[in-house]
């Protein structure tokens, strides 16, 4: 194993001989330090560079140090975890020779096997850690405590499955723990949302975590946060570390493709099987309307359909008008018994509610702006159309009624094919038609007898 200093100090050595270093001059305190061989250390050594073990799966892990410490029967070895969390790092020493520290000792997992071996002289420490765990994970050190500039290294990664995942309702930056299957609501206008939090106890790799709806991947809605956290039980166990990785979605104005869909969290770490959690979301809204044509164009004295698609969470109250005093649109024309008009309104689906204004027999009062009024307890929405009065020289969509309206009322303008669909061909144009051809007839026969 690669020696490091542990230290940045400007010192002097005469190293490698016989596998000793005898330490000569302090440069700074030009103090001698060590000038016999017997009695100089050797660098430390671990057997492994790097040691990758599975929580559940590998029971223990056994590393071995071995350090010459100069036949110096009072030299002691000391073992030590690192770990780097958030830009801190912390230290605790495991064992030193064959005891083992506080509060490592009293968790019953950490042994020290500590000999020396008469033919070399050099010193073996065998860390040996019971029950793997998570929290194992770090950098461990070996060094000899009177030559403690100089420690061998070993990274110990620990692959632990997911410990936890649930979900989250998020309420003015409060979070809640929600039970699996829970139904949570989002509304427009409040500053609320939806988490996952998954942990994972120790290790050295956050999960990977997956977020859908209905079965869609769409963790792209969330923003993602990984945090390593500290946790220490009480004085009496050693100092525990866990990764905590949060998924959230928080809005004022939440996307209704959330609305009513089963949003689970998938979370999985190395090959272990994953765990999920899921929730119901319910998404209150105001309501929402679009309509495919906000211009209809209609000839007078025929039928007519005004749509538009309705999205609300609560349902909402839907309301049609019309002119410029939004006289209420279901009444009967005076004067005109066939004049009538009269909504309809598809069954609710994910794709919305279908909200048709069916108008009889359109007259002069028609052609004028109408209003959709749509009210729900959080708020209410208005789109206009305008129908306007169609060419008579141009055949136009007509809505019978007792019969299905057309799909589509549109300006003959912006469809170059009406005139072909509808072309009007007369008997009159066709008897015209005919005389010119007798007529072309006549005059080829008068010049052929000519030539007779």
């Amino acid at each position: 194993m690669r020696v490091n200093k542990r230290h940045d100090v400007d010192k002097a050595y005469r190293v490698q001989e016989s596998g000793q270093r005898i330490r000569l001059i302090d440069e700074n305190h030009q103090k001698p330090e060590c000038v016999l061989i017997s009695l100089c250390s050797v660098d430390p050594s671990w057997d492994q560079r790097e040691v990758i073990v599975k929580q559940g799966q590998d029971k223990e892990l056994a590393i071995t140090c071995t350090i010459n410490l100069g036949r110096d029967p009072f030299g002691v070895v000391r073992i030590f975890r690192q770990v780097k969390i958030d830009g801190k790092v912390t230290e605790t020493v495991i064992a030193e020779n064959e005891e083992v520290k506080e509060p490592y000792a009293s968790t019953g997992r950490y042994s020290v096997d500590y000999s020396q071996d008469p033919s070399t002289d050099n010193n073996i420490a065998v860390l040996t850690i019971h029950d793997i765990r998570g929290e194992d994970a770090g950098k461990y050190g070996c060094l000899s405590i009177d030559d403690d500039e100089y420690v061998a290294w070993v990274q110990v990664e620990v692959e632990v499955p997911v410990s936890d995942v649930y979900m989250i309702s998020i309420t003015d930056a409060t979070e809640i723990q929600a039970a699996e299957g829970a139904t949570l609501h989002l509304e427009e206008g409040k500053a609320k949302g939806v988490g996952c939090v998954v942990t994972v106890d120790g290790g050295l790799e956050p999960p990977k975590v997956v977020l859908t709806l209905d079965g869609e991947d769409r963790t792209d809605l969330f923003t993602p946060l990984i945090d390593s956290k500290r946790l220490k039980d009480n004085d009496n166990e050693p100092e525990k570390y866990y990764t905590e990785v949060k998924y959230t979605y928080v809005t004022v104005v939440p996307s209704s493709e959330l609305n009513q869909k089963n949003l689970t969290c998938i979370a999985s770490s190395y090959n272990f099987p994953s765990r999920h959690a899921s929730v119901y979301i319910d998404v209150k809204y105001k309501p929402v309307i679009t309509c495919p044509q906000y211009v209809i164009y209609a000839p007078k004295g025929e039928g007519v359909s005004l749509k538009c698609v309705l999205h609300s969470n609560p349902g909402a109250m839907v309301t049609w008008s019309y002119g410029a005093d939004k006289v209420h649109a279901t009444e009967v024309d005076p004067g005109n018994a066939n004049s009538r008009m009269s909504i309809k309104e598809s069954p609710f689906t994910e794709d919305g509610t279908n909200i048709e204004l069916l108008i009889d027999k359109v007259s002069s009062k028609h052609f004028t702006n109408f209003y959709l009024t749509a009210t729900n307890d959080l708020g209410t929405t208005e789109v206009s159309l305008s129908l306007k009065k169609a060419s008579g020289s141009t055949p136009q969509p007509k809505y019978n009624p007792g019969n299905p309206p057309s799909n589509t009322v549109g300006n003959p303008q912006q469809n170059p094919k009406a005139d072909s669909v509808h072309s009007n061909t007369s008997p009159a144009s066709l008897t015209l038609g005919h005389l010119l051809f007798l007529v072309h007839v006549c005059a080829l026969l008068t010049v052929w007898s000519q030539y007779l």
